[in-house]
Order: C-alpha cells, then sequence, then structure tokens
C-alpha cells in the first residue's frame, strides 16, 4: 500500500451505528500515515484495513470530544506491544490551549505505562489557526471552525496534492479553507434539514457554503444515524447543479492522490 491515498476509516459520530464508525481519515503517502482523528476502535480498524500502527507518524485531532480522540490510547499500547518495533515516535497536533489535555486528562490513567516504554513516544505539537507545521516533507495548516474551543480543521499539503478536513463544524468561514486551494474537502454534513443539531452543519448549509468555492470535489461526512438515506436524497434531488463534485464519504473508500 504504498501508492498515496486517503483511506476513509469512519463517517460516523459518537452515535453507534452498525457497520460505521466515528469519523476519521488516513492519508498515506509513501511509506508513511497521517491520522485525522482516532476515535475509539481506531487501532483495531486500522490493522483490519492491511496497515501497520508504526506506520503512522502523525495524528491531526480536530478537536478534544470523545469519538474523535480517544483512540489515542490503543494506539500507544497497540505500539508498545509490537515487539517488532525497536523505535518510533508520533507527532500530536492539537490546538494550543488543549496541549496539556493530551498528558493531563486524556492519558493520565495510563502514564505510568506509557512513560515504562522508551522506545515508544510521542511529541505533543500545540498549533492554531494560520500556522504552518512542515513535518518532514508534509505541510500541516490548521484553520479555524466553529464546534468547540479545541476544534479546528486542518489542510494536508504534499507535493501537488492539497486536502482538507472540517472536523465538526456549523457555518464557519470557508475562505479560510479556500485560500488553501484544496483539491478534496472533507465536510461535516451531520443531518438534513430540519433535523439541524446545533455546532454542526446540515446537508443543506453545507452545499450552501461551498457553492461559491474554488474546491473542485467535496466529501460529506460525519452523518449521524439515520440520516444518511435523506441527505442521499436532497443530492439526487438536486442533481449535479455546478462545481464542486459533492460526494457522499463511505466507510472503506480509498481516494488517491
Amino acid at each position: 500500500m504504498k501508492t498515496s491515498h486517503i483511506h476513509i476509516l469512519g463517517t460516523g459520530t459518537s452515535v453507534p451505528e452498525p457497520g460505521n464508525a466515528p469519523s476519521s481519515y488516513l492519508v498515506k503517502i509513501a511509506s508513511k500515515a497521517i491520522l485525522i482523528d482516532s476515535g475509539p476502535g481506531i487501532a483495531q480498524y486500522i490493522v483490519n484495513e492491511g496497515y501497520h500502527l508504526e506506520d503512522i507518524h502523525t495524528i491531526c485531532f480536530t478537536h478534544i470530544h470523545s469519538d474523535h480522540i480517544l483512540g489515542l490510547p490503543e494506539i500507544l499500547f497497540g505500539l508498545i506491544h509490537d515487539n517488532h518495533i525497536a523505535n518510533h515516535s508520533i507527532n500530536i497536533c492539537i490546538s494550543t490551549n488543549y496541549a496539556h489535555f493530551i498528558e493531563d486528562e486524556l492519558l493520565k490513567a495510563w502514564y505510568p505505562w506509557f512513560k515504562k516504554y522508551q522506545h515508544i513516544n510521542y511529541r505533543i505539537i500545540p498549533v492554531f489557526s494560520g500556522t504552518n507545521i512542515l513535518i518532514d516533507d508534509v505541510l500541516i495548516t490548521p484553520f479555524r471552525v466553529n464546534h468547540h474551543e479545541s476544534s479546528l480543521g486542518y489542510v494536508i499539503r504534499t507535493g501537488s496534492s492539497s486536502i482538507a478536513f472540517s472536523g465538526d463544524t456549523d457555518v464557519f468561514n470557508i475562505n479560510e479553507v479556500e485560500k488553501h486551494n484544496p483539491e478534496i474537502l472533507f465536510l461535516d454534513s451531520s443531518t438534513c434539514e430540519p433535523n439541524k443539531i446545533p455546532g454542526h452543519l446540515s446537508v443543506q448549509e453545507a452545499v450552501r457554503l461551498v457553492s461559491t468555492t474554488s474546491i473542485s470535489k467535496v466529501y460529506l461526512t460525519h452523518i449521524m444515524p439515520g440520516e444518511r438515506k435523506k441527505i442521499v436524497k436532497f443530492l439526487r434531488k438536486r442533481g449535479k447543479i455546478s462545481d464542486p463534485e459533492i460526494l457522499l464519504a463511505q466507510k472503506g473508500q480509498k481516494i488517491p492522490l
């Protein structure tokens, strides 16, 4: 699996849904991978899809809610108990004001175990909107979204490819994304109106938000159970009015870069 691609590990929410998982994306670039969010069970999903946990060199957290962050301990435990790994380090990108959350809250109960195994470590990278973080040959740029105090979206750029991930969000300034010229945007679209959930986009809002942008392809994701068929019906009725191309993200889907 050395070809660069995005692998959609889940398109769901914190509400359980048969056959789906919380929204998470593995961006595979040559032999390395960037993980966008890591909800519960993510380590198992990753190995089920044929990857190795040591492929992951960076995790970007869009915010600190459980369906986006609780899989980090699972990943670290999987790494420290893999006897084939001599040494590995993971970069963790998280909103500056919540950088302390990783050790002081999320990993606190397991901290003695993680410190015991010195061959596996992590580096917390505090980030904020508009900054550029260069990790190896990948440029990561966070942007502001409207969901939680800890919330950030991310633009991932490598070579000629540029991909954006909103994470959970309500209506926000789409120009923050567009100025980075992403070819693909993964965008929260949790419900179909009139079932809007505060802090999240409805599909109607998502379509209106991207309709005036130059982004060529948008994948709608973070779908609440029971809403998928309604969203599909809305998109079919809308038809292909104009760019961008708007698609519904599917768990297990691989998108070439």
